[in-house]
C-alpha cells in the first residue's frame, strides 16, 4: 500500500505534537529508487523525480523538503486542495503509542 502525502503530513504533525520540535523526516530516495513516493493524486505513487507529480504533489513535497532544511515545524502548512476532503478516512492518530506507516 502506497501512503499520501496526507498521512506523511498527519504523522509529522502528530510527532512534533508529542516528541518535540526535533523530528527528522528522512528525504523519499534510496541508493535503489523506490518503486514510488508519496501522491495524493496519483494511486501508484509517482518517481522519486516527481515525475508526473499532479495536483497539490508539488507543492507538499516543496513543504517536506523545507521542513527537512530546517527542522521548523512551522513550515507545515498544508496546501489547499480538494483532495483532502477526497482522501481516504484520516489517520486515527489519538492514541498514544507512535503510528506505524
Amino acid at each position: 500500500m502506497l501512503f499520501r502525502s496526507w498521512d506523511v503530513f498527519d504523522v509529522l504533525k502528530w510527532a512534533l505534537e508529542n516528541y518535540g520540535t526535533r523530528v527528522h523526516l528522512l528525504p523519499f530516495e534510496e541508493a535503489r529508487p523506490y518503486l514510488a513516493v508519496p501522491s495524493n493524486h496519483v494511486p501508484q505513487g509517482i518517481p522519486q523525480t516527481l515525475e508526473g507529480a499532479q495536483g497539490c504533489d508539488l507543492e507538499f513535497h516543496r513543504m517536506f523538503q523545507r521542513y527537512r532544511e530546517t527542522l521548523d515545524p512551522t513550515v507545515l502548512v498544508p496546501p489547499d486542495c480538494s483532495c483532502r476532503s477526497k482522501a481516504l478516512p484520516r489517520m486515527n492518530l489519538a492514541s498514544s503509542r507512535a503510528p506505524s506507516i
